[in-house]
């Protein structure tokens, strides 16, 4: 209930200083019976790229996105250039935040 609340105060525009909303929603039934495949995606997926095309050019690849505009618009805002590895790598590790998982 909270995303369907917060798109609908937006819509409203009732709050001046609000600029967008992003709203990622999923049942928590199905959300937790996912988990356990979550190791598997994770070390699957290719860990550094050495352009940010290359990296939308995998997602697309791997079926992690399934259209390469949608893509290009995502993929940039999850990776950062690594001056020590000269390469593109994950923005954010989502291995280490495995203990808070299951809340």
């Amino acid at each position: 209930m909270g995303g369907s609340i917060a798109v609908h105060v937006a819509a409203r525009r009732s709050l001046s200083n609000l600029a967008g909303l992003i709203v990622v929603d999923v049942v928590e039934g199905t959300a937790m019976a996912s988990l356990i495949h979550m190791q598997k995606i994770l070390s699957n997926r290719m860990q550094h790229f050495s352009s940010i095309e290359k990296a939308i050019e995998w997602s697309v690849r791997a079926g992690t996105l399934r259209n390469v505009d949608s893509a290009r618009v995502s993929v940039p805002a999850t990776i950062k250039y690594d001056d020590s590895r000269k390469c593109y790598v994950y923005r954010t590790e989502l291995e280490k935040t495995e203990q808070y998982w299951k809340g």
